[in-house]
């Protein structure tokens, strides 16, 4: 009898742990969370953005740049595993002082890659965005 409460009791907490880990790992996230407060905005002063198609480039500077940055800062995400296929993507580098600090691939698809070049590591993160939002402010810069 006493296996039988000690065996049930088990999975009654691996059961919790597992709904746990499935459902935390979900958990919406900003850029600005994932960089680990290391960004000094007034710093960043470039930003550059290729159009996948036609490898338009448009340049950002001033407080056209801040704006955006501040989007991209604050757009929620949410950590993914695979990368979804797209037809259309942006390549986003932001700079400081000239040189590249963070480099995002975004898509269509909602898409959003992260790769930090700060980081020795030049780690690089996949995401989903929430909403559509900084997408749309990006595609308006090519209109």
């Amino acid at each position: 009898m006493k296996k039988v409460v000690i065996t049930i009791l088990a999975m009654i907490i691996l059961s919790i742990l597992i709904f746990f880990l499935l459902f935390s790992s979900n958990k919406a996230t900003t850029l600005k969370e994932d960089l680990k407060g290391e960004i000094d905005i007034s710093k960043l002063n470039k930003i550059e953005i290729i159009r996948s198609f036609d490898d338009k480039t448009i340049i950002l500077k001033g407080s056209q740049s801040h704006q955006l940055i501040n989007e991209l800062l604050n757009a929620k995400l949410i950590e993914a595993k695979v990368e979804e296929e797209s037809t259309e993507s942006y390549w986003i580098n932001i700079k400081e002082d000239g040189n590249r600090f963070v480099g995002i691939r975004m898509s269509n698809s909602l898409t959003f890659s992260l790769y930090d070049y700060k980081d020795h590591n030049n780690y690089s993160n996949n995401y989903t965005l929430v909403d559509d939002s900084v997408l749309k402010s990006v595609e308006r810069l090519f209109e």
